[in-house]
């Protein structure tokens, strides 16, 4: 026998079970790449269908001083449209016609001093009215999203004539994204965003995304709304699915809002008593009118 050639035979044999003993190199799993978690919630966003119309009441809680405030606005939206129809006077103005509205102006002077009074002397209510979306994506979804607040004592005629106010849109390399952790036991992705040009406009700082369906739980944004003090805090925005689509419950300052006269902290604004409607409810059912000075999205 050839005992050499059946060493290298036993050698090759023996190579051979090594091999297929030996587990594979598992595949890098897609869903721990923080530039894919990333893109698979904006897409699961940008694929939700909406309903028709919504009718939403937006609450205001903050505290002014002493005053702990509480305000209840109307607002009615058509959601195929991004138009939000809303409701200058809130419940408590409606209820009370002596609380306040708008601005005190002191007019003349007093030991010298002049101009308007901080609002927490007759009017505790700082931030006022609002007209906002119960689905505004903050640049989550790959579409751009246009926001249109309707100021109008009449009633509602589609389409109208009205101005935009703002859009926004991003696109994936716009953030550096980096996987900051697991949560919930491996259920929710926390990840972290840093934009890589224009951070005005680029806002979104952290996501929290649900690992098995890369729903938008909730996010971390550098500013809010259209105008300051709102956009000089980072605000907390968190979400709810409802039949398969995402809808704003709660954003929460987490700074206080320094206005010229007054520091409020504590400030939420909260989507409460959503229904979502197939058809146009009556006009009189939300009162919509005179929002012109509403906050608003960027």
């Amino acid at each position: 026998m050839n005992f050499q050639r059946l060493g290298a035979v036993l050698a090759g044999a023996m190579s051979c079970i090594s091999l297929l003993g030996t587990p594979a190199r598992a595949a890098a799993d897609p869903a721990s790449d923080p530039d894919q978690i990333f893109r698979a919630a904006r897409k699961t966003w940008s694929l939700i269908a909406y309903p028709r119309y919504a009718t939403y009441t937006i609450v205001t809680k903050f505290r002014n001083g002493s005053v702990n405030v509480t305000r209840h606005y109307d607002a009615l939206q058509d959601m195929r449209r991004d138009i939000v129809f809303a409701r200058t006077f809130s419940h408590e103005e409606i209820a009370n016609p002596a609380i306040p509205h708008g601005f005190d102006v002191r007019l003349g002077s007093v030991n010298g001093e002049g101009g308007a009074l901080a609002n927490g002397a007759g009017n505790p209510d700082r931030i006022g009215p609002l007209a906002l979306s119960v689905n505004y994506d903050f640049g989550i979804s790959l579409l751009p999203q246009k926001t249109t607040v309707v100021s109008s004592g009449r009633d509602i005629e589609f389409p109208p004539n009205l101005p935009i106010i703002g859009t926004t849109s991003t696109v994936t390399h716009d953030y550096t994204v980096r996987l900051i952790g697991m949560l919930d036991g491996g259920k929710t992705y926390h990840l972290g965003l840093e934009p890589t040009h224009d951070p005005g406009r680029l806002r979104l700082r952290e996501m929290w995304v649900n690992a098995a369906t890369f729903v938008t739980e909730r996010i971390l944004i550098s500013a809010n709304f259209n105008t300051g003090p709102y956009d000089s805090v980072p605000w907390l925005i968190e979400f709810t699915r409802i039949g398969g689509a995402d809808y704003i419950t709660k954003e929460t300052a987490e700074a206080p809002l320094d206005f010229d006269e007054v520091s409020l902290p504590n400030v939420t604004i909260a989507f409460e008593n959503l229904k979502l409607l197939p058809a146009l409810p009556q006009y009189g059912s939300v009162g919509a009118n005179d929002s012109a000075d509403a906050l608003a999205e960027p």
